[in-house]
């Protein structure tokens, strides 16, 4: 019982905080508390695509509002992983495509075990 107490006292606490705060002072505060419990899980499949680097994998885009091709897929080897954006290389024609993940759906990956 006790401890339902006090986590409702501080959502409570914080909450007054915030009323008393203009809108932008309140929006950094809620970005400051989001920022502390998920950077971890947004950035979570970024760092494992950039640690599979050199792996086949196979990438399943969808592009909204486009007539000719608004779902796409892609093969290729991993050659990078960055911040928004991923690059592969399509072995057969040496072509690389530089992927945005805003259009990513999901991912398969054929991981080499050395």
């Amino acid at each position: 019982m006790r401890r339902s107490y006090n986590t409702t006292r501080r959502e409570n606490d914080s909450k007054e905080r915030i009323e008393g705060m203009n809108i932008s002072n309140a929006r950094k505060a809620t970005a400051r508390r989001s920022r502390k419990y998920w950077p971890k899980a947004r950035n979570g499949f970024r760092r494992w695509l950039a640690s599979i680097k050199g792996n086949e994998a196979t990438f399943y885009m969808t592009y909204p509002n486009n007539v000719e091709w608004n779902a796409k897929i892609f093969k290729g080897v991993i050659v990078s992983a960055g911040g928004d954006s991923v690059v592969i290389q399509d072995e057969a024609t040496g072509r690389q495509f530089l992927l945005l993940y805003r259009n990513l759906d999901y991912v398969t990956v054929d991981i080499i075990f050395d």
